[in-house]
């Protein structure tokens, strides 16, 4: 994975989610962006190897809010 991030807007009308989720967004009107990022930029993650998916979640109107989490790539 290289450097670069993709990102996608996540909000009450962007997706496809489960009830009780999109009933949240809408109430709180929840805008963020959702992007993989390489290990080398998580924070929180640094014990963790290069051999998961790393994604960052960022609130829209205040990016320096941001939230980290991973996922094993095999599932």
């Amino acid at each position: 994975m290289g450097d670069s991030e993709t990102r996608m807007l996540v909000n009450s009308s962007t997706l496809k989610t489960p009830c009780e989720l999109s009933s949240l967004i809408r109430r709180y009107n929840l805008n963020y962006y959702v992007s993989t990022v390489p290990h080398s930029k998580t924070i929180g993650w640094e014990d963790w190897g290069r051999d998961f998916i790393y994604f960052k979640f960022a609130a829209s109107e205040f990016p320096s809010v941001q939230s980290y989490s991973v996922n094993n790539r095999g599932t």
